[in-house]
């Protein structure tokens, strides 16, 4: 069995004697004063010049849009349904990561997924699509180099010009 918790003892308390200002003259009590007076000025007159810079506004503390997630400025509350994803392609959507606009990303899960745009990003959306789409394709396809070295005609006649090209 074990021992029972006994309680401290309460601590001594020690008396010391009081402490007492030293004694300053007149003049003293004037400069201490007077240091106290300009060291509170200059505090004050530092924090209120910080204070007269440019106001900066935060992005992030104006009313967001819950349909779009963008500021209510930009979408004005004007909304569409489009699929953010690709579809003449959609084998390539195992790669496609969104579209990011304003630090918002849009994404579709699949082809038949509609989701909620803004209505002035709605373009912006569709380019940045089939540009991946296209990208994608002709990574997927490579690219072949062709040299034509052209050609004289007989008696130095006619002629069809070199090119080089990457196909």
């Amino acid at each position: 069995m074990a021992d029972p918790i006994k309680p401290a003892a309460p601590a001594a308390i020690v008396q010391t004697a009081p402490v007492t200002m030293p004694a300053f003259t007149k003049e003293q009590e004037a400069y201490i004063q007077q240091l106290v007076i300009q060291t509170a000025l200059s505090v004050q007159q530092s924090l209120a010049a910080a204070n007269t810079g440019p106001k900066r506004t935060n992005h992030n503390t104006k009313e967001q849009c819950i349909v779009c997630r963008q500021v209510k400025a930009a979408c004005k509350g004007e909304h569409t349904k489009m699929v953010v994803y690709p579809t003449k392609y959609p084998e390539y959507g195992t790669y496609f990561t969104g579209v990011k606009i304003n630090d918002v990303v849009y994404y579709s899960f699949n082809e038949n997924y509609n989701i909620e745009v803004p209505t002035a990003c709605v373009s912006t959306i569709i380019n940045v699509i089939n540009a991946f789409e296209q990208n994608e394709k002709t990574v997927k396809m490579g690219r072949n180099k062709t040299h034509n070295s052209g050609s004289i005609g007989k008696h130095g006649k006619g002629f069809t010009k070199a090119e080089a090209a990457w196909r």
